[in-house]
């Protein structure tokens, strides 16, 4: 979420959104032309659009307490999670770093790219589920449920099924991140903890 420049973190101006081997993503940039340089010249990056950043003052408060400790640039990384979400950098432990241990953590999934990491792969995760049994994505595969056909309708209840609870578990574990009842999970991590589509036959 930030770069550096004049001895201090700013919040990037930009997220650019782009495909990459047929996966969205999306990066802060502070940098138009290298994004658009970049999509042009590899055949595998695609569809590139900017949308503009708008910090909430939470976010803003968060930034100017990083620049007041004066983190150092090696340390963007931990810096950028700490003003975009409010979780602090820990190290394989689990320890916050030292740098950043007078800061309280402020789990804050909102107007994130957390949010959207989340929803781009739990989509995806629940789109190649319904393409085991052929179906083009899982909304294709819902739409089955009010089927004649007794198969493809039990498939398509079973997807509304998994969908509702898929969905159901990342709103409880968005609430959980902001109570502080858990750091808030990788993506590899959130997947794995997903139900399947319990089919049928």
């Amino acid at each position: 979420m930030l770069y550096y420049k004049d001895n201090q973190f700013n919040i990037c101006p930009f997220i650019a959104h782009y495909t990459a081997y047929g996966q969205k993503e999306l990066k802060y940039t502070n940098d138009k032309k290298w994004w658009t340089d970049l999509v042009n010249k590899w055949w595998h990056h695609e569809n590139l659009t900017f949308k503009p950043v708008n910090p909430t003052a939470a976010q803003e408060a968060r930034l100017n307490e990083i620049n007041a400790l004066d983190i150092p640039e090696g340390f963007q990384a931990g810096a950028s999670n700490y003003v975009e979400t409010g979780l602090l950098p820990r190290d394989e432990d689990g320890e916050v770093l030292e740098l950043f241990s007078t800061l309280t953590e402020q789990p804050d999934p909102t107007n994130t790219t957390l949010l959207t990491i989340y929803r781009n792969a739990v989509g995806t995760y629940l789109d190649e589920l319904a393409q085991e049994r052929d179906y083009d994505s899982i909304l294709s595969l819902c739409t089955y449920a009010v089927s004649s056909s007794p198969a493809r309708k039990a498939e398509g209840e079973a997807g509304i099924v998994c969908r509702d609870d898929t969905w159901d578990h990342v709103d409880q574990v968005l609430a959980d991140v902001v109570g502080k009842a858990r750091l808030a999970p990788s993506v590899d991590e959130l997947l794995s903890e997903l139900p399947t589509i319990q089919w049928m036959g």
